[in-house]
């Protein structure tokens, strides 16, 4: 059943959007998948317990802390109580963590087939891309096509009649991966993923996967070398955009706008716990500025404890040796990519970016764990039985 439940879990992430393209109201599919993953992770704990590294349930627990401090902050602020459950239902992807988790311990072969269901679908999602385009510019049906695709709310058309589509994350990831091993195939593959990136127009995405391959690839000189001709590139890209600011409706308009709010309605009360789940930035529940987002909504307190997720990932992989390092370089980057994007798009904040940053972490942090790790044994309870370390 793991077998087959784990690669559909990823494969529904990385093809399906937001998770309702099929879902049946109020039911999802990506709901139907997750509550198949938990079950399957409870009976294995009631059966044989799991085991779970000590930092990885210091996570959980500020994770949950995190949420419960959001939503009581809300409250009291009088904030919409279906928005509160919104946001707080949109975060509770992250404890699909046991069956990651799971899966990861139970499966000798995991990295190998959670690569195969990141990468696959990305070429998939490249190719479909690719004829999307054709048939807009090449057979000229932007109008079939925008109606057919903007049911929901999962693609953005632009002015120019290209589009973006919320799955268009693991492209980037897809990245990552196909640039170790490389071998004429993935070359190609890689290539396919780069110009489907490029042809979406989306500024946020390739400069987010040119800003973490500078970083994760290169030594302290190119890193800086690098930077500097990437913050040239994007200023000379958004020249442009910039002298029309005043006079343009566009997207990085809106973007000064929520920076302004959040500035203008912060003070001392709110700048440790924020203004709880449900608050609105311009009359918006949702804004593209993840982290302005979790600032604005959870405070500082919120802030550090996504910072203290980064730093678990940091710590690990630069513990590792040359080799190994290599082995969790896509994982590693993968984890620096959702969170840098999220500077300019929301993903990691949703299941979309949750479940990359999830398989990443516990990919990285299993890698890590050897004999002498430290972890607790979760048991079910039974005559005398307690949670041993």
């Amino acid at each position: 059943m793991l077998k087959i439940l784990y690669p559909l879990f990823l494969l529904e992430v990385v093809i399906g959007g937001g998770g309702r393209m099929a879902g049946f109201a109020p039911v999802s599919v990506r709901g139907i998948v997750a509550a198949l993953c938990l079950t399957v992770t409870g009976l294995h704990f009631i059966g044989r317990g799991l085991r779970i590294p000590v930092t990885t349930l210091a996570l959980v627990i500020a994770f949950s802390w995190m949420l419960c401090a959001g939503a009581i902050v809300g409250f009291l602020n009088g904030n919409d109580a279906a928005q509160i459950t919104a946001d707080v239902g949109q975060l509770s992807y992250f404890f699909i963590l046991p069956f990651v988790l799971h899966y990861f311990q139970t499966e000798s072969r995991a990295r190998i087939v959670t690569e195969r269901f990141l990468v696959y679908p990305a070429l998939v999602l490249s190719v479909a891309y690719f004829f999307a385009l054709y048939l807009i510019f090449g057979l000229g049906r932007f109008e079939q096509m925008y109606e057919l695709l903007s049911i929901g709310d999962d693609f953005f058309f632009r002015e120019d009649q290209t589009f973006f589509y919320k799955s268009f994350l693991y492209l980037g990831i897809a990245c990552f991966f196909l640039v170790e091993n490389r071998t004429p195939g993935r070359l190609v593959a890689l290539l396919l993923v780069l110009v489907a990136i490029y042809l979406t127009h989306t500024r946020g995405l390739y400069l987010s996967v040119i800003l973490v391959a500078a970083l994760v690839y290169t030594d302290f000189k190119q890193k800086l070398s690098l930077f500097l001709v990437l913050l040239a590139v994007s200023l000379i890209l958004s020249a442009g955009e910039i002298l029309q600011l005043a006079a343009k409706p566009d997207s990085d308009v809106v973007r000064l706008l929520d920076l302004q709010y959040i500035y203008q309605h912060t003070d001392l009360k709110s700048l440790l716990l924020g203004h709880g789940f449900g608050a609105s930035i311009n009359d918006r529940g949702r804004i593209e500025i993840t982290w302005a987002e979790i600032f604005f909504k959870q405070g500082l307190v919120g802030l550090g404890v996504w910072l203290y997720w980064l730093c678990q990932v940091i710590n690990m992989y630069y513990a590792f040796d040359d080799e190994k390092r290599k082995l969790l370089r896509p994982y590693f980057s993968t984890t620096l990519f959702v969170m840098v994007i999220s500077f300019t798009n929301p993903f990691m904040n949703n299941s979309i970016g949750l479940v990359a940053l999830l398989v990443s972490y516990i990919a990285i942090q299993q890698a890590a764990m050897g004999d002498d790790a430290i972890s607790i044994q979760a048991k079910p309870a039974g005559k005398g039985d307690i949670s041993e370390c």
